[in-house]
């Protein structure tokens, strides 16, 4: 398995500067530009018409029923009602619609439903063979490792109208969160879910300047110098109570660090520290944590979780009764009362209206002598087809297109005028957000959730050992060993088949 490639079809600074070129890609189709990883294509290469063999069709006014889950940390880019967009990001979306439904003569309707219950009706669709299933179903990576186990999802790659080498589709992460050479979720440019999963790590530059003058987070990250110290250095730095009572509270109190407890074991991902690694045959395989594994968990609970430094739910006080009232650690950093806010990248979102002065980096990395790596949320929602399709080419059509119109409009329009616009005019801003959307990465071991069995999957295993503060991993491991190398070779000899 690849376990740290690009995601993004284009680079940030590709879209900005070819920003022209693709305001007339949105009236023809997409436009040639890249090789389909993220590069440019050499200036002698010859001209591609990326359209040229895309899929067509007539189906006389079929209504194609998708359903996407609701987040309050995505938007979903299928109608305007999912997420929250901005007025040329919400034109872009319905131009896109507009030009597919003409091209094959049917009606995209799109329909919301709770993420933790869209597996359940996934599985009420797969028995029920009806003209009224949904033609596409969103749903997230790690429950489609389940689902494509039980016989739910259909392989994509058996899909003739589907063109999977075309620049339109993620691949390369398609690649990391399967096993073999099957792809039963797919991820492209024709829903942003995918572009809002990637973490990030946004500073307030005010507070910065006051616990640190000189300091300049932009060309620390740059220089390759944000490491889990340095992060923790600035922490302690930033902390500091407001009435003088000698416990840090959330509702009043300023810290280094707010993060949700679910993002304490993405550290150990950016920090390039996996479950797993590559086997001989290219498969995963649990060989036992490794003395950095180790260092890092325990670096990671005593400092980067500590609750004299840190605003995280579960973990430090005043959180239930603040987050009641309406706060929560969003509103602690957009306060202007926390130097640090680890999230995901559609969750800026949230506070784009606050008054605060931000700029963002991207997730720190274990030393200065290791890579920055990006970790995307195991969550992250891609489409899928059922296996009692009624017509699996003419919903390959439809995705293809939907895709293809997406390329260089839907997707350009949500990173340059939704997810940045705090701060497209930041060159530094710009510069860096690029780097994080070039190295997204994901732990397979968070991906396929019933590797520990039936109760409790790995990412919520070690969240709530991180949030509980036990540094003894080394025991943690130790109860659910066998368990994880046995559920690991089952997998292993279901997606190998041929």
């Amino acid at each position: 398995m690849k376990k740290f490639l690009k995601l993004l079809t284009f680079s940030l600074a590709l879209l900005m500067v070819l920003s022209t070129a693709f305001a007339c890609a949105k009236d023809t189709g997409p436009s040639a530009g890249t090789d389909g990883s993220g590069d440019v294509l050499d200036s002698e290469s010859e001209s591609v018409d990326l359209m040229e063999d895309i899929p067509t069709g007539d189906y006389a006014g079929y209504k194609f029923k998708m359903v996407v889950p609701e987040y309050v940390w995505a938007s979903y880019s299928i109608d305007m009602l999912g997420g929250v967009g901005t007025a040329a990001f919400n034109k872009a979306v319905y131009e896109r619609n507009q030009k597919v439904e003409k091209a094959l003569n049917i009606v995209l309707d799109c329909t919301h439903i709770d993420a933790v219950t869209l597996a359940t009706e996934i599985r009420t669709q797969v028995k029920a063979s009806s003209p009224d299933n949904y033609d596409a179903m969103w749903q997230q990576a790690s429950r489609t490792s389940i689902l494509s186990q039980e016989g739910c999802l259909y392989d994509l790659t058996t899909a003739e109208a589907l063109n999977l080498s075309k620049p339109w589709w993620y691949t390369d992460f398609a690649e990391d969160v399967h096993l073999g050479d099957k792809r039963y979720v797919m991820f492209g440019a024709l829903n942003t879910i995918y572009h809002s999963a990637f973490g990030i790590c946004a500073f307030n530059k005010d507070l910065l300047e006051v616990v640190d003058k000189e300091a300049d987070l932009y060309q620390i990250y740059n220089d390759g110098q944000w490491t889990l110290e340095k992060m923790n250095y600035y922490m302690k730095l930033a902390s500091s109570e407001a009435n003088g009572d000698s416990v840090r509270d959330t509702r009043d109190d300023y810290f280094g660090l707010a993060q949700h407890h679910n993002t304490l074991y993405q550290m150990l991902t950016s920090c390039g520290q996996t479950v797993t690694t590559e086997g001989a045959n290219g498969y995963p395989t649990y060989n036992g944590l490794s003395a950095t594994f180790i260092s890092t968990w325990e670096y990671i609970v005593d400092n980067i979780s500590d609750p004299n430094y840190a605003c995280i739910p579960g973990i430090t006080n005043g959180y239930s009764e603040y987050q009641h009232n309406g706060g929560d650690y969003n509103t602690v950093f957009a306060e202007g009362r926390s130097l640090l806010l680890i999230q995901s990248c559609g969750a800026l979102t949230e506070i784009n209206n606050a008054d605060v002065n931000y700029g963002v980096i991207g997730y720190p990395k274990l030393d200065e002598d290791s890579d920055y790596r990006s970790p995307v949320y195991y969550g992250v929602a891609g489409v899928c087809v059922l296996t009692n399709n009624m017509d699996i080419e003419r919903t390959a059509t439809i995705l293809e297109n939907m895709c293809a119109y997406s390329y260089g409009t839907v997707d350009l329009d949500f990173i340059e005028n939704t997810l940045y616009y705090k701060y497209t005019q930041e060159a530094s801003a710009v510069e860096t957000l690029q780097k994080v959307l070039e190295m997204g990465t994901i732990d397979i071991a968070y991906v396929y959730e019933k590797w520990l069995g039936e109760d409790k999957s790995m990412n919520r295993y070690l969240q709530d050992a991180l949030k509980a503060r036990n540094r003894n991993v080394v025991s943690l491991f130790a109860e659910i060993e066998n368990t994880l190398k046995s559920n690991i070779q089952k997998s292993v000899i279901f997606y190998a088949r041929g």
